[in-house]
């Protein structure tokens, strides 16, 4: 099977595919153009080198066939050229592939996300990104989905606009002029953490980097930073709603899937809960909150008596769902 994929001034592209053991695609690239001597193809592929005919055409470095053949050389294969002399080139490599699975790409259709199954109230995205053309791709992802969505240009445009939205996650560009990411993640961490400690009630909104980066250095130290995700450019849309359904704590209508079984929300907490411990206990519960010390609130539900299993369950959830701030409230009572 061969498929013409471009024909336009004198360039054309085929790809075919060679149904062997492994089986393997072909990738044929030709021209009318000026073509080369046998002498010029002898040092066609060399770094740095260009020969007579490629000088008058093009201000190149020398370095694109050379790259482009050992691209092709990882995959397994090699570029082979023929060329005449006035008459143009035809280059052609072969590389071996792996046949995807038709049943696993039905189980991945039918994990179309098409709604927001919980919460079922209002779930506030903040998309920030230099680029337009990014910014609408995220935005067209997940509106339809439910979520309600706005976009901001740069990291300050992100904080004035966290500071009287709050929304739930931000999907945070890195590198963007005025205030890139990493200064816009630092100030909404600070300022949310000020926050608490002064009492007042803010939404502990999530960040999730979105960067093109894919250093494992750079991963750590956006989570250092606090970033409480990170995800590579470029995604699949699935990535995506699966990190924000970790942060969040969502769950989504599928296309095609069965309903889920109704299961029983959590036991809301209220302040008179709280009265089974001790004062210093609840003290040092309020204090942990304000610094959204994770570790030292665990510490402290393990101090609770067994038979007060409402209570323990109410503020672990609080703790997984990152509601530093209720807690906070639980205790002011």
């Amino acid at each position: 099977m061969a498929l013409n994929l471009l024909k336009k001034g004198g360039v054309s592209l085929k790809v075919s595919y060679k149904a062997q053991d492994p089986p393997r695609l072909a990738f044929e690239v030709s021209d009318t153009g000026i073509g080369m001597t046998p002498e010029e193809l002898k040092m066609l592929f060399q770094p740095f080198v260009q020969t007579d005919s490629s000088k008058k055409v093009s201000e190149g470095t020398g370095l694109g066939l050379a790259i482009s053949r050992q691209f092709v050389q990882l995959m397994g294969g090699d570029i082979q050229v023929r060329s005449t002399k006035g008459q143009g080139s035809h280059f052609y490599f072969e590389v071996k592939i792996g046949l995807g699975n038709p049943q696993a790409l039905e189980e991945q259709k039918a994990q179309t996300v098409i709604g927001l199954r919980s919460p079922t109230s209002e779930v506030r995205i903040l998309v920030v990104d230099d680029l337009p053309e990014n910014r609408q791709l995220l935005t067209q992802l997940l509106e339809p989905v439910g979520f309600r969505c706005r976009e901001a240009c740069n990291g300050q445009e992100a904080v004035e606009i966290w500071r009287t939205w709050q929304p739930h996650a931000i999907l945070m560009d890195i590198r963007m002029p005025v205030m890139d990411g990493k200064t816009a993640t630092r100030q909404i961490k600070k300022e949310m953490g000020d926050r608490l400690r002064r009492g007042e009630r803010v939404f502990p909104t999530k960040i999730l980097a979105v960067t093109a980066s894919s250093f494992e250095q750079d991963k750590r130290e956006l989570l250092d930073l606090g970033c409480d995700d990170y995800i590579a450019k470029p995604f699949r849309p699935q990535t995506i709603f699966e990190r924000l359904a970790a942060q969040l704590n969502l769950t989504y209508l599928y296309e095609n899937a069965p309903p889920a079984p109704v299961t029983p929300q959590p036991q809301v907490l209220d302040p008179a809960a709280l009265m089974v411990m001790p004062r210093p206990w609840i003290a040092e519960l309020q204090e942990a909150a304000k610094k959204l010390n994770a570790k030292r609130i665990r510490e402290l539900i393990a101090e609770i008596p067994p038979e007060e299993a409402a209570l323990i369950e109410g503020l672990q959830q609080l703790l997984k769902t990152f509601r530093f701030d209720k807690i906070v409230e639980l205790t002011l009572s």
